[in-house]
């Protein structure tokens, strides 16, 4: 429905409706979400799964670990305290429905290039959209590990003042990767690259 209005009810007491841009990576998103919270992520080949075995080549995870743009459900945090065996997860995510417990503490915010994180050893995020470029200078600027699994959407496309119709997902990935390169502190070193099971590039930075 691009004019007009849509209602939309739910007839049962425990159940609810969300409302999101329709973007597909933000759609696909949800999804994963909601998979992972009723239990289908457990057993199956999942995109969670596929980034943690990403992470665990370049990383420890038994450490203090920053999630960056989480969304409603924690699904890739969830499975990372599953393995993890010693340190914290701190997640940073406004719209998230869950309340920290004792696998996590939740912070319902967003985080801005000015957030400070203290002994901190990984930032970590999965489609992070348009947090995305947000979290690469946070991250170079604390001076913290950053792996970040892009998303297949522009953020800012929508944007009424952004008329560059030849723009495209290459673009953005080339300026993003540009943006890491500026603000990248001395002492690191960064790559970009793409693994079979994930469609979209991974960023990280690492001390060198």
């Amino acid at each position: 429905v691009e004019k007009g209005i849509v209602y939309v009810i739910t007839e049962h007491t425990t159940t609810g409706i969300t409302v999101n841009e329709s973007l597909p990576c933000v759609e696909k998103d949800l999804m994963d979400q909601v998979y992972s919270a009723t239990g289908v992520y457990d057993n199956i080949p999942n995109i969670y799964d596929t980034f943690i075995e990403e992470m665990l080549k370049h990383y420890s995870i038994d450490g203090n670990l920053v999630e960056v743009a989480a969304g409603f459900y924690p699904g890739l945090s969830e499975k990372i305290s599953l393995r993890q065996k010693s340190g914290t997860i701190i997640i940073y995510e406004p719209k998230i429905i869950v309340e920290s417990n004792e696998k996590f503490k939740i912070i319902k915010e967003s985080i801005t290039e000015s957030t400070i994180v203290n002994n901190v050893d990984l930032i970590y995020a999965l489609r992070p959209h348009a947090a995305t470029e947000t979290i690469i200078k946070m991250a170079n600027k604390n001076d913290v590990d950053m792996f970040i699994g892009l998303c297949g959407c522009i953020p800012f496309l929508n944007y009424d003042d952004f008329d560059d119709l030849s723009y495209g997902i290459s673009d953005w990935y080339h300026d993003l990767e540009e943006l890491v390169k500026k603000t990248l502190p001395s002492n690191r070193n960064y790559e970009m690259y793409k693994i079979p099971n994930l469609k979209r590039p991974i960023i990280r930075t690492y001390r060198r």
